[in-house]
Parts: structure tokens; sequence; C-alpha cells
């Protein structure tokens, strides 16, 4: 998953990059919704939680990064499907607690009948761990055809960002600047694309800020790239006007 570091180091870069992509930019805010493979820890977090990212100086980046419970695949563990559909289409309020069991419904506390355009997601957001993805359990697969398929139908752009790259090949945790020369990591991008539905111009291998005190231009130039082209998506979805 998306790991604060990266978010920090992401920051200084982009908000000229974001002026250039357009200059009438509002809010982007992007939903990304955790690995729950088998081998992942089950999801601590349990609030719907909005990041704003500053520079120096003290102003927001215009770009809001929305995180949610993970998905799991027993029926009643990890968020549900309906919980993240919801989330997307800025349905569900800051701080609501997800509960497995019981998705939000209209008319209740948290669930917002009007969201605004910066509170609707504009681009969604699968982080995947390739060293684990051959091993994603099929009633999972089912749950993220069902949100692929909903929000397809919204026109709401869907991309992986596959971590720990360097974990599931040996050549790559050599040497990372091998990443996109790795026949393993090519298998685990087409597996990714198989298993959830998003192409392979979609899905963007990194490797996770771990063990690291300091940054790193390998691990950075990924993380960057990653982060561009899911915000080209989504300034794509708000051109498009049919929010």
């Amino acid at each position: 998953m998306l790991n604060f570091q990266w978010l920090i180091i992401l920051g200084f870069w982009l908000l000229d990059k974001l002026e250039q992509a357009s200059p009438a930019l509002s809010t982007l805010s992007l939903l990304s919704l955790k690995d729950g493979s088998p081998t992942a820890l089950r999801s601590i977090h349990l609030l719907l939680v909005a990041v704003s990212l500053k520079i120096s100086g003290g102003a927001n980046l215009p770009f809001v990064l929305r995180d949610v419970m993970g998905l799991e695949p027993e029926k009643f563990n990890g968020c549900s499907t309906e919980d993240i559909v919801s989330a997307a289409l800025g349905h569900i309020r800051e701080k609501y607690k997800f509960d497995p069991k019981d998705p939000l419904n209209f008319g209740e506390e948290h669930f917002n009948t009007d969201p605004t355009l910066s509170e609707k997601a504009l681009c969604l957001v699968y982080i995947i761990d390739a060293s684990t993805v051959n091993f994603t359990d099929d009633k999972l697969i089912e749950k993220l055809t069902a949100i692929r398929l909903k929000l397809r139908e919204k026109g709401i752009p869907q991309v992986i960002v596959m971590t720990k790259v360097d974990e599931a090949c040996p050549l790559v945790k050599k040497d990372l600047k091998k990443v996109h020369y790795s026949a393993k990591i090519r298998e685990k991008m087409q597996m990714c694309s198989d298993k959830v539905g998003v192409p392979m111009n979609s899905i963007f291998p990194v490797k996770n800020y771990h063990e690291e005190i300091d940054t790193n231009d390998t691990i950075d130039v990924l993380i960057l790239k990653a982060i561009e082209q899911i915000v080209y998506n989504a300034d794509d979805r708000l051109r498009d006007g049919a929010i």
C-alpha cells in the first residue's frame, strides 16, 4: 500500500505538473484500494481517511488521496463492495467507520446525498502486492470484478499500483533499474491484468520504501511515474465533464 513517505516525496514535484495539465484543476480525489490477499495482514484501516499534501509554505497540493479499508476474500471481512462504490461516487463522508457486515445506506448519518466534485473519486487505484498476487483468492477476484464493472459504468478510470517488485523478482531486487526488463515482473503485471481486468498500460510497478532512511532516485522515479499517470487519468476524467 502507499506509505506516507512516498506521499511526502511526491508532493514537491507534482504541483507544476498538475498546473501544466489543467490550469483550472480542482481537487482531484484519488481513491486507493488496498490489497487484501490471503497472505497479507488483515486491514487495520477502519475509517475513510483523506490525505492532503502540503508543500513548503503550507499550501495544499490540488489533489486528495482517500484511503479505504482493504478488501478481503471472506464475505463479511474487509470493506464491502457497496461501500467502496459509494466512497468512489462521493456518497461517504470522511471519518465514516467501515462495517463489513453493514454497508452504509441512503439516509444514514454519514451518507452524502449530494457530493461535490471534489468529494468524488476521479480515479480508483488498486494497490496490489506483486509478491502475493498469484495467491489471490477467487472470492476476492469476484469482489474486484463487481467494483470494476460498477465504476466502469460511471466512467471512473482504474489503475493498479503493483508494489514490492523487489520481493517478486531476484533480478529486480539486485538492480531496481531492470524492473521494466524483467520477465517475472511482466508476468506479475499480466496476472494483475487478468485477475482485476485493468489493461497492462494502466499497471505501474513500484518498490516500497521500507527500511530506507534516505530517499532513493530509482525508487522515486517509479513512484513519480505511477502518480503522474494516475493524475493524468484523473485529469482526463475531469476534462470529460460527465461527472
